[in-house]
């Protein structure tokens, strides 16, 4: 039964909420939604009535009993973009689970006022509540009580239906949301929004961050947390300026260089913190390729990393370290030590690998600026890592936002153009490529265009080559003339001895005879006299269009034309 308060603390009770809401200047009320309560309605209530602004973690549970599910009722203000509230259970056998979860992108509004809410404490498998621990970061949160409901008959169907239940609502608000801003990216249900709280955790080495709704991404631009208050803030101080000019090309991308995908399978790094072995395996992988300027995909050990290298574990690591592992020992592939997702022996690799491969060295981005970071990518495969997150991943190109710009996105459940109009902030910023370690059922097919501060972008460094293998050296390098504009390409090496006759500069485009040498701003010199387009080319109101088959990504970028009808090889654009 409900706790029946004296009538003094009631009327105290009374005062302390209303003096609170004015203070947090609540002023409406939110309907709570009934896929975010508990399946039973509760039978004992807890009383907190405590204001938190910071990390805390409280024992309410005096004698605690087996329960079948929890909820809290309170306030809650978000001051910003990158505010966050999260309320976690811990049951006595340290097992936790998100009770709810608060950001201003998901709740639509900075103020809320919850009753009776839950998450995954809607439906508990009668566990014996030990304490609750509140994450708050630029945020607060008045939590008036707890409410509990006793053991009960545990059905993991309806535990299933109720997950499912509270993730299409959560896709559905994002969505509502991420157009009513005009933020061009779209939610959908990937591989990492199905995992539980504890699973997503595990990802990130024990401790989840404020990910703003990064586990639904689906497609588009995703915008970090506190990246679009820093983009409004530049666009009002150079509103009068007019857009920033650079040097370097608007759009580059290792997915489409000379009319070839070089980036390597995206792959899942599971339930263990090594986004870090990921990062520095797959840039590696790019490197690999593009110094033989040939398709050899190797797949290279991350397990070797976590187990081998000193540089990290499942509980996080070090990109550069393992970038030293890699230059100093070598690393071997896939086969001689499969990944498992765990603190696995060094001992149990392979005694006998049959390839390991050497980078040349690795530079570190600095100075810190948009310019340098389209240098370092241009130069060649990039470790990078997101600083707020923790989480490193693979940066295999980028593209500079121009009003015009529209996007087709397609996800598992929907597809549609985002357009870049004007008015937008995103106009002049620039959106980077990364490939990420969460599987292909995640974002699109595994990568992800996103905007960030690159002030938070450290342990971010550049491969540099020579390459060295077991079954490879410099005559194995490809000189290549696939337009036959008489320009050769080689890799990012020097040119081999073994090239025909041909200019020392390299081609810039290997697949476009209209183009020869790129300049170091990755600007493209044109021929005179262009070769016909060929015929597996689309050529569309005077632009060329490559077959979609050229990323096998489903992103797309056509600037200031509407392209709504057209249709190419049975699929549209």
């Amino acid at each position: 039964m409900a706790r029946v308060l004296p009538r003094r603390r009631r009327f105290l009770k009374i005062l302390i909420s209303a003096a609170l809401s004015l203070w947090f200047g609540i002023t409406q009320s939110h309907a709570q939604d009934p896929v975010f309560s508990t399946m039973n309605e509760p039978d004992q209530e807890i009383e907190i009535e405590r204001h938190f602004t910071e990390l805390a973690i409280i024992q309410p549970f005096l004698t605690p009993k087996p329960i079948s599910g929890l909820s809290i009722s309170g306030d809650i203000l978000l001051y910003s973009d990158t505010s966050l509230v999260r309320v976690i259970l811990t049951d006595s056998h340290y097992n936790e689970y998100l009770v709810y979860e608060a950001y201003t992108l998901i709740s639509g509004s900075k103020e809320l006022s919850l009753v009776k809410a839950a998450e995954e404490s809607s439906i508990l498998n009668n566990i014996t509540p030990g304490e609750i621990r509140i994450e708050i970061s630029n945020a607060s949160l008045y939590l008036r009580a707890i409410q509990l409901c006793q053991a009960g008959e545990y059905v993991a169907r309806a535990k299933g239906d109720a997950r499912q239940a509270q993730l299409r609502e959560k896709i559905d608000r994002l969505n509502r949301n991420l157009e009513e801003r005009n933020i061009p990216w779209v939610a959908g249900e990937t591989s990492f929004s199905q995992l539980t709280y504890e699973e997503k955790k595990a990802y990130f080495g024990g401790r989840l961050p404020n990910l703003g709704g990064f586990e639904y991404y689906a497609g588009g631009i995703f915008v970090m947390p506190g990246a679009l208050e820093s983009m409004d803030e530049e666009a009002a101080e150079d509103m009068t300026k007019g857009p920033k000019d650079s040097p370097y090309v608007k759009e580059f991308s290792w997915r489409e260089r000379h009319g070839q995908d070089w980036v390597t399978a995206v792959r899942n790094q599971g339930s263990c913190g090594s986004c870090w072995a990921f990062a520095a395996a797959g840039a590696t992988e790019l490197l690999v390729n593009l110094y033989y300027n040939r398709h050899l995909n190797i797949n290279l050990s991350e397990q070797e990393l976590v187990s081998c290298s000193g540089a990290g574990s499942c509980n996080g690591g070090r990109p550069n370290y393992a970038l030293t592992y890699i230059r100093n020992s070598g690393l071997t592939t896939e086969d001689c030590f499969p990944y498992t997702a765990t603190n696995n022996s060094c001992a149990n690799r392979c005694t006998a690998p049959d390839e390991r491969i050497r980078i040349g060295n690795y530079f570190t981005f600095s100075p810190q600026t948009v310019d340098n970071l389209m240098k370092m990518v241009i130069q060649g495969p990039v470790s990078f890592a997101l600083i707020p997150w923790c989480h490193a991943l693979t940066l295999v190109g980028y593209k500079t936002l121009q009003a015009g710009d529209r996007i087709y996105v397609k996800t598992s459940s929907q597809s549609l153009w985002v357009t870049i109009d004007h008015n937008s902030p995103y106009v002049g910023q620039t959106a980077w490529l990364l490939k990420n370690s969460w599987g292909t059922w995640w974002g699109d097919g595994g990568y992800v265009y996103l905007f960030i501060n690159v002030n938070e972008t450290y342990y971010t460094y550049g491969l540099r080559g020579p390459v060295t293998s077991l079954n490879y050296d410099a005559s194995d390098i490809a000189c290549t003339d696939s337009d036959g504009d008489g320009y050769y390409y080689w890799g990012l090496g020097p040119k081999p001895s073994h090239c025909p006759p041909c200019p020392d500069e390299p081609d810039g485009d290997d697949s476009n005879a209209c183009f020869g040498p790129m300049d170091e701003y990755g600007n493209l010199e044109s021929h005179v006299a262009p070769k016909p387009v060929a015929e597996d080319v689309t050529v569309f109101e005077g632009h060329t269009i490559p077959p979609l088959t050229a990323t096998g990504s489903n992103i797309r970028w056509y600037s200031d034309f509407d392209l709504t009808d057209l249709v190419h090889d049975g699929n549209s654009y």
